[in-house]
């Protein structure tokens, strides 16, 4: 049980001090992070392309839509 309870303890005072510079940071900016709105998206969408086997495919049936709707519109 030793180990366990000190293995706790550094997995929650990890969890705390992570807390307390995510608020820090947010006092002192004003916000969550220093990304604008689409670098916002742009990193959610490689976060899921990379840990997500679907993500892949998704995505170039999305761009051949993209891709149909903007030739119809030429």
């Amino acid at each position: 049980m030793k180990g366990m309870v000190d293995s706790f303890n550094v997995s929650v005072a990890s969890g705390l001090l992570m807390h307390h510079a995510v608020c820090d940071r947010t006092s002192r900016l004003g916000c969550h992070g220093d990304l604008n709105s689409e670098e916002s998206q742009i990193l959610l969408a490689e976060f899921s392309l990379r840990h997500n086997d679907t993500a892949i495919r998704i995505a170039h049936e999305y761009a051949k839509i993209k891709i149909a709707d903007l030739k119809s519109k030429l």
